[in-house]
C-alpha cells in the first residue's frame, strides 16, 4: 500500500464517522465513537449528587476533565471514605454511551492493576454516574516528562535505574491486559496518558472507554478508535473485527517505543499523518544503541502482520523479564571493570602481595562469570573477564607461581601469546631451580657432613651413657647437665663449621632439626629435674619421653625415619623391664637410630635424584 492509498482510505474511514480532518484533536488524543445508546438504561440505581439528607456522596472538588467525562472527588458518607466519580461531559448520546460501556467493562474485571468500579447509577436528569475507588497518583505521562518528580521515589528506590522502573511498570500494565484478556476484553487506547502511579508505587490502567468486547467484535460499527499516534495497522483499517489481544501487544510495544526513544510510535504532525503511518504499518527507526533484547522485543510486538506479532501480553511481559535480567547482566559488567581497575591501582601502589588488589580482582571475576551465567556469549562480560584472569594470572607469576598463573590462562577464552611465554619460561626457571637444588641434596659433602655431624653425636651420647654405666654412681642432674654442655663443644664446633652446608636443602635442614631435638631433649629433662629441686635423677622416665619425642620427630620431618619409631617402642619396654640396664639400653637405642638416620639420608638422596 502506498502513502496515497493508506491516505484515502483514512480520508474514507474518518468520512464514515462523519469526520473531517480539522476536527481531530492532536495525534496523542483518543479518537472514540461507538454507536450510541438509545436510552440509559432506567433499571440503574438512583444516584444523587446533591449534597442533601438523602444523599449519600457529595461532591468535594473536580479531580480531572477529559473528551468525554469529568471525574470528581466525592465524600461517600455511608462508609466514610473518597470516592471518585465520573459523569459524561455533555448528554450527546455517543459520548454516555461510552462511559455506560466503560462502566459495565471496568466492572467485570477486578485486578490490583485496575480501578474498581463502586457502582454505577443515574441521577435524577437521568444521566449515567459511575463511582469508583478514589486513586491518589499521578499520570504516568507526567512521570516521563517530569524528571523530579516526587512520585519518582519509591519507583527508584534501591537502583535509582529510571529506565529500569518504567520497564517495571509496562511489566504490571502486561499483567492486567493479560488478565482482561482472559476475560475476552481489549483495551485498544494503551498509552503512557492512561495509566497512573499511586503514591506507594501502584499502578493503574484507565479508560476503558473504547475497550472492546470480542464477543461483541462483530456487531462493533465500523470506525477508527484508539490514538492515532499508537494504533496498530489494523485499527487503521477502522474494522473492529481484525481487533484482537494482539492488538494489545502492538500498543504494548508502542508504548516501550515510547519509553526507550522519547518519541510517539507515529510521530506525525496530524492526526491523519499519524493514522497513515499506522495503516502502512513500517516499524518506526529503532535506535543502534538500544539493548539488543528490547530491539528484538519492539521489533517482535509492532510487526505490521499480526501473526507475526509476539502472541500475548505474557509473553511481552517475559521479554521485558528477560531484558531486565540481561540489564543486571551490564550492572555486573560495569563492577566488575570498576572492582579490576581498583585492583590495578592497588596492585601497581602494594605490589603483587596487595590483598585489597587481590580481593577485588576475585570480585571482578565473580561479577564477570555472573553475567556471563545471566547472558551468555556476552561479548563485555567475555572481554572483562579475560582481562581479570590475564591479570590474576601475572600476579601469580610475580608471586612466583607460575603453576597458578597457568590455571587462570586456561579459563581464559584465547590467552594472549606473551602471557602464555612468560608462564612457560617462569615454569622452566623452576624446574632448573628445582634440579639444581636436588642435586645439593644428593651431594656427596652434604652427605657426608650431615652423617658425619650424626656419628659424632651418637657417638658422643654413647660415650655419656657408657660412662655413667660403669660408674653406677647416682645421677645428679646439675653435674649431668654440665658434663654434657661440656662435651657438646666440639659438637657445636662442628655444626658451626659446616652451619651452611647442613641449611643448605631441604634434607639437610630437616636432618638437622631431628639432631637439634635429638641433643636438646635430653639437657631439657635435666633442666627440669634441677628446677624441680631434685638431688638425684632417674633415668628412665627421661629415656621414655626421650624415645617418643624423637620418634614423633622423626615422622614429622623426614618420612625416612619412620623406624625410629618401632625402636623406640622397643626401647621403651626394656627399659620398663630391666630398668637396672637403663644406660645399655640407651646406648643401643642411640647407635640403632644413628643407623636408622643415615639409611633415611640414603633414601631420601636416592628418591631425589629419580625425581630430578
Amino acid at each position: 500500500m502506498t502513502p496515497e492509498d493508506a491516505r484515502a482510505q483514512i480520508t474514507a474511514s474518518l468520512g464514515r464517522l462523519a469526520l473531517a480532518e480539522t476536527a481531530l484533536g492532536a495525534a496523542s488524543q483518543t479518537i472514540a465513537r461507538h454507536a450510541p445508546i438509545s436510552t440509559v438504561p432506567t433499571s440503574l440505581p438512583r444516584v444523587s449528587l446533591v449534597p442533601d439528607a438523602s444523599s449519600d456522596l457529595t461532591i468535594v472538588h473536580e479531580l480531572a476533565r477529559g473528551g468525554m467525562g469529568i471525574v470528581h472527588l466525592a465524600e461517600q458518607r455511608s462508609l466514610e471514605r473518597e470516592v471518585a466519580v465520573k459523569t459524561a461531559r455533555t448528554s450527546d448520546a455517543t459520548i454516555v454511551s461510552a462511559l455506560v460501556r466503560e462502566a459495565r467493562i471496568m466492572g467485570a474485571l477486578e485486578h490490583p492493576s485496575l480501578v474498581p468500579v463502586h457502582a454505577l447509577g443515574i441521577d435524577p436528569d437521568g444521566a449515567p454516574v459511575l463511582v469508583m475507588k478514589r486513586i491518589e497518583g499521578v499520570s504516568w505521562r507526567t512521570l516521563l516528562t517530569t524528571p523530579d518528580h516526587d512520585a519518582w521515589q519509591p519507583l527508584l528506590a534501591g537502583h535509582g535505574d529510571r529506565l529500569r522502573a518504567n520497564v517495571e511498570i509496562l511489566a504490571q500494565i502486561c499483567r492486567a491486559l493479560a488478565f482482561a484478556h482472559d476475560r475476552g476484553v481489549v483495551h485498544r487506547d494503551l498509552k503512557p496518558d492512561n495509566v497512573m502511579i499511586g503514591r506507594f508505587g501502584e499502578v493503574y490502567l484507565l479508560d476503558w472507554g473504547v475497550a472492546l468486547r470480542l464477543a461483541d467484535a462483530a456487531s462493533e460499527p465500523a470506525g477508527i478508535v484508539g490514538t492515532p499516534a499508537y494504533l496498530a495497522p489494523e485499527m487503521a483499517r477502522g474494522e473492529p473485527a481484525l481487533v484482537d489481544a494482539r492488538t494489545d501487544v502492538y500498543l504494548l510495544g508502542a508504548t516501550l517505543y515510547e519509553i526507550v526513544t522519547g518519541r510517539l510510535p507515529h510521530e506525525a504532525p496530524t492526526p491523519v499523518a499519524a493514522l497513515v503511518a499506522a495503516l502502512l504499518g513500517e516499524l518506526p527507526p529503532i535506535p543502534a544503541d538500544l539493548a539488543p533484547e528490547l530491539a528484538a522485543l519492539l521489533r517482535a510486538s509492532m510487526a505490521s502482520d499480526p501473526a507475526e506479532r509476539t502472541a500475548t501480553a505474557e509473553a511481552f511481559r517475559v521479554g521485558l523479564m528477560q531484558y531486565l535480567a540481561a540489564r543486571e547482566a551490564d550492572v555486573l559488567v560495569e563492577d566488575a571493570r570498576a572492582a579490576r581497575e581498583e585492583a590495578e591501582a592497588a596492585l601497581t601502589r602494594e605490589g603483587a602481595s596487595s590483598a585489597l588488589g587481590f580481593r577485588r580482582l576475585i570480585e571482578a571475576r565473580f561479577a564477570s562469570i555472573s553475567a556471563l551465567r545471566i547472558r551468555s556469549g556476552d561479548r563485555r562480560a567475555r572481554t572483562e573477564l579475560d582481562a581479570c584472569l590475564a591479570r590474576l594470572a601475572r600476579r601469580d607469576l610475580d608471586l612466583g607461581s607460575p603453576a597458578g598463573a597457568r590455571t587462570y590462562a586456561t579459563e581464559m577464552e584465547t590467552p594472549p601469546p606473551d602471557l602464555l611465554d612468560a608462564i612457560t619460561a617462569a615454569e622452566k626457571a623452576i624446574e632448573v631451580d628445582r634440579h639444581a637444588r636436588a642435586q645439593r641434596d644428593t651431594s656427596p659433602l652434604s652427605r657426608v657432613l650431615t652423617i658425619s655431624m650424626g656419628l659424632i653425636g651418637v657417638a658422643f651420647l654413647f660415650f655419656v651413657a657408657t660412662v655413667r654405666g660403669i660408674e653406677e654412681a647416682p645421677i645428679e642432674p646439675l653435674t649431668s647437665l654440665v658434663a654434657i654442655t661440656v662435651l657438646s663443644i666440639p659438637l657445636l664446633a662442628v655444626a658451626a663449621w659446616a652451619w651452611r652446608r647442613l641449611t643448605a636443602t631441604d634434607a639437610t635442614r630437616r636432618l638437622f632439626a631431628f639432631f637439634v631435638i635429638w641433643y636438646v631433649s635430653g639437657p631439657a629433662f635435666l633442666l627440669a629435674a634441677i628446677l624441680r629441686g631434685e638431688e638425684s635423677f632417674d633415668p628412665v622416665p627421661t629415656m621414655l619421653a626421650e624415645a617418643f619425642v624423637l620418634a614423633v620427630a622423626a615422622l614429622g620431618l623426614m618420612p625416612e625415619l619412620w623406624p625410629s619409631v618401632p625402636l623406640a617402642l622397643v626401647a621403651t619396654g626394656l627399659l620398663i623391664g630391666r630398668p637396672g640396664h637403663v644406660f645399655a639400653i640407651t646406648s643401643v637405642y642411640f647407635v640403632l637410630n644413628g643407623i636408622v638416620v643415615v639409611r633415611g639420608l640414603w633414601l631420601r638422596g636416592q628418591r631425589t635424584r629419580v625425581a630430578a
